[in-house]
């Protein structure tokens, strides 16, 4: 976690960033980010800038998935590259449900009670960008000052109306 003021840092922080092209596990990704700021001061502006392809394909090998991730791995061994796509495309088929579920029911409430805003940029072209807005209109805090600035203009409306 680095504070938006320490800029030199969050630059050092976004090129230590590795790809090894293999999986976008957004959920580990994020379940990560809660539990960093499960000891962040609620009080600052927490922000989750989610640089991603875009993609959401969740790792199969990662116990969070059982037991499909046991599967998976019984499913590829000594199989060719070619086979081995074939199959982690059907088991991403299979977790990636799992995935957003644990997403909208587990990790993103902890966010938003911390008031965690994410922000998202995709790279792809063959991004979810629905996905992508979903998660950064969840945490939106824009959203719900908008919801009470409605709420009083209604309020103030009505007070103010001639039928009053």
């Amino acid at each position: 976690w680095q504070p938006a003021n320490e800029r030199g840092h969050l630059f050092d922080a976004i090129n230590k960033v590795g790809n090894n092209g293999a999986f976008t596990d957004f959920r580990a990704g994020l379940e990560k980010s809660l539990e960093i700021f499960r000891d962040v001061n609620a009080s600052s502006r927490n922000v989750i800038l989610l640089l991603s392809d875009g993609l959401f394909e969740p790792n199969p090998y990662d116990s969070k998935y059982a037991p499909y991730n046991l599967k998976y791995r019984l499913a590829i061994a000594g199989k060719s590259r070619e086979k081995k796509k074939e199959i982690t495309a059907q088991y991403r088929k299979i977790i990636t449900p799992m995935a957003a579920r644990m997403i909208e029911t587990d990790i993103l409430p902890g966010l938003r009670q911390k008031k965690v805003e994410i922000f998202s940029i995709a790279f792809s072209p063959n991004a979810d960008r629905d996905f992508m807005r979903y998660l950064a209109n969840s945490t939106s805090l824009s959203n719900e000052v908008r919801s009470e600035e409605r709420r009083v203009g209604k309020e103030c409306r009505s007070r103010w109306s001639p039928y009053h």
